[in-house]
């Protein structure tokens, strides 16, 4: 029997989708066409997600759980574009497929066991902040949590591009700052481990997207070798992502202002 609590899971999860849905549209639209497939896919997976959220016992605020929907939707988007998905990399500058100093690993067996190498690393982080005091304040393993997180995701960003292109300290340390701030805004909603790391991962992500990304009008994504983005009309049209997204901002900003712990 469907509950309210399982309704609003799978609800948020599938805002959090639409966040996701939409940057990514917007992002790679003027250089691969917007793909419907692709697209729905985020819905497909923002599903099971909030299915799956919905079998967690005490859930916390809808805040978290937005947010933490957003992280277990990335952490399978990625998984399955790094590890599984083979698509031709030829017009890639830095390649999509996990790959050694850019050169795709193409043996499947190979990318799978990188893939749970990839996921054990993940946990690791999150048994690692297990280690910190009990009493510790969540004020504090907020923002402990999205800088351990922040940091692993620039260093692992850092390989993924800045071993084909150039790095570039400021961006690096963007994702370790934003993990914080993320941090901190997930910590007045709950004092659980599990779901501060994964707000806080959710939070840098969607900050550091916002920033880098959507606040830049003439962005074109820079892992495609074609300088000038072979779908130009797609830089206006993509306008027609923006007001959703922009409504999932809104969504954040009205889930973060209800529910807050009362220790605060």
């Amino acid at each position: 029997m469907v509950t309210i609590a399982d309704a609003e899971a799978v609800g948020l999860s599938l805002a959090a989708g639409l966040h996701a849905a939409c940057h990514g549209a917007w992002k790679d639209s003027p250089s691969e066409g917007f793909k419907s497939r692709s697209f729905m896919r985020e819905f497909v997976i923002a599903t099971l997600v909030g299915i799956a959220l919905s079998r967690i016992d005490h859930l916390t605020t809808p805040f978290v759980i937005y947010l933490s929907a957003y992280t277990l939707n990335r952490i399978v988007f990625e998984f399955y574009k790094m590890f599984f998905r083979s698509v031709p990399q030829e017009v890639y500058r830095i390649p999509t497929q996990v790959h050694f100093m850019g050169r795709v690993v193409t043996n499947r067996l190979g990318r799978a066991v990188l893939g749970l190498g990839w996921l054990s690393a993940i946990y690791g982080l999150y048994c690692l902040l297990k280690l910190l005091p009990d009493d510790m304040s969540p004020s504090l393993v907020g923002p402990i949590a999205g800088i351990t997180f922040g940091a692993a995701i620039a260093v692992g960003g850092g390989y993924k591009d800045g071993s084909v292109t150039h790095f570039y300290l400021q961006k690096f340390l963007r994702s370790p700052a934003n993990g914080a701030l993320a941090g901190v805004l997930v910590a007045m909603h709950s004092a659980d481990l599990p779901f501060l790391a994964l707000g806080a991962i959710a939070g840098e992500r969607m900050l550091s997207e916002l920033q880098y990304k959507m606040l830049n009008p003439g962005y074109v994504g820079g892992h495609f070798k074609s300088l000038e983005p072979p779908f130009p009309e797609w830089v206006t049209r993509r306008r027609v992502f923006v007001v959703p997204y922009a409504l999932t901002w809104g969504l954040f900003i009205w889930l973060w202002t209800v529910g807050r712990h009362p220790w605060l």
